[in-house]
């Protein structure tokens, strides 16, 4: 604890929970916890170690963070993922052995100690698992030396970017102070947006579908993260699609420069080298410069409709395609080498939002021995009306 001190010194004015207290909720959880995570707590309180891992406590008046609800919770969404077939590696608490979460970080991963039933608390493994169940690192406990080697980065795991990290401890009340200014910032940036951009709102309809998207994906199974690309700037997509000759278009600029605040570091777990994203089953998203490229290739036809722009590619030929002409921003399923459109849909959110419904209706799913999207027989992309 010395050690953790000088790195990492805990904030003044904590309160402790009493012996009862921590009866009770070790009561609710159902076994006695390590004595080296309730002497953290009686030290530091609920909060986040940095940027790292947020830290829950029995006296917490964040219901996040409040540790009997905190526990429930995570073991609800572990044993939420196992039943849709999600790679588990570990059995689930209260099992012999199971994951026992007693944090977790902002993209979603959850820390656990291995709560083997045989042995003293104080020397349960702690296991860190990533948010897609299937990466994770262990370490020998107990939590105080996991958390030290987190710090120091001693610790390494598939999904967190390597430290060592230079960190303080941050309290949950001043967390939730940091974030409501934040989200007062983000809404005063907002309001200004409105008044400068006429297409504000609507260009806000286009990330709120591609953020229903890419939930409705995590929860048919995909493992990755809540991201649809690396966001571009609003200029650099203005400046590409100027010289696509689509000029200014709305909706577009909305989809490629949404990011959603996911730690854009995590974005090689996404896109390994020389592939697209996978977006749905057989459904590609290429980046912009991508699709540039192929737009510019199929500008040399004189016929081919210069508003026509190629964000998404089906079935490794056939193109799925943003109409740049306003207002309406149609989006079209052409076959490969023709001008007819085989499917459409009248604008850019309700082609997402589409998507977004196979996913939430099980006729899109994301296969883990596969370790690609599939669709029910009868509902690929190309047929529905």
């Amino acid at each position: 604890m010395d050690q953790l001190h000088r790195l990492m010194p805990p904030p003044s004015g904590v309160e402790k929970p009493s012996r009862a207290q921590w009866n009770e909720v070790e009561e609710a959880i159902g076994t006695r916890l390590p004595s080296d995570f309730k002497e953290f707590v009686e030290h530091y309180g609920p909060g986040n170690v940095g940027t790292l891992l947020l830290i829950p406590s029995p006296l917490s008046t964040d219901e996040d963070t409040r540790l009997a609800l905190f526990v429930e919770r995570s073991l609800t969404l572990l044993r939420d993922a196992r039943a849709l077939e999600l790679p588990m590696p570990f059995p689930i608490y209260p099992e012999p052995g199971g994951l026992l979460p007693f944090g977790e970080t902002a993209e979603g991963d959850v820390f656990c100690w291995l709560a083997d039933p045989g042995r003293d608390p104080d020397q349960w493994e702690v296991v860190a698992l990533g948010r897609d169940t299937e990466e994770f690192a262990r370490h020998d406990g107990p939590f105080i030396a996991t958390l030290l080697a987190l710090i120091r980065g001693e610790l390494e795991t598939p999904f967190m970017v390597a430290g060592p990290y230079d960190v303080s401890y941050v309290p949950i009340d001043e967390l939730r102070r940091r974030q409501a200014a934040h989200m007062a910032e983000y809404r005063r940036r907002a309001e200004a947006a409105a008044l400068a951009d006429p297409h504000w709102e609507e260009a806000q309809e286009v990330q709120e579908a591609a953020e229903r998207l890419v939930m409705a994906q995590a929860e048919a199974g995909s493992p990755m993260p809540v991201c649809m690309a690396v966001a571009s700037s609003r200029e650099e997509v203005r400046a590409i699609l100027q010289q696509a000759s689509i000029g200014s278009c709305w909706a577009l600029e909305a989809l490629y420069t949404w990011e959603n605040g996911v730690d854009q570091s995590r974005w090689h777990i996404l896109e390994p080298e020389g592939h697209d994203l996978e977006f749905g089953p057989g459904v590609a998203f290429p980046s912009i410069l991508d699709a540039f490229a192929r737009y510019r290739e199929l500008h040399q036809a004189e016929t081919w409709p210069v508003e026509w722009w190629p964000f998404m590619r089906y079935g490794g030929a056939d193109m799925v395609y943003v109409c740049g002409e306003e207002p309406a921003s149609r989006v079209l399923l052409v076959p490969d080498g023709q001008l007819k459109a085989r499917r459409s849909w009248r604008t850019l959110v309700d082609f997402l939002g589409y998507m977004a419904e196979c996913f939430a209706a099980g006729h899109w799913r994301w296969d883990k021995d596969l370790k690609r999207f599939i669709a029910e027989r009868g509902w690929g992309l190309n047929d529905r009306g």
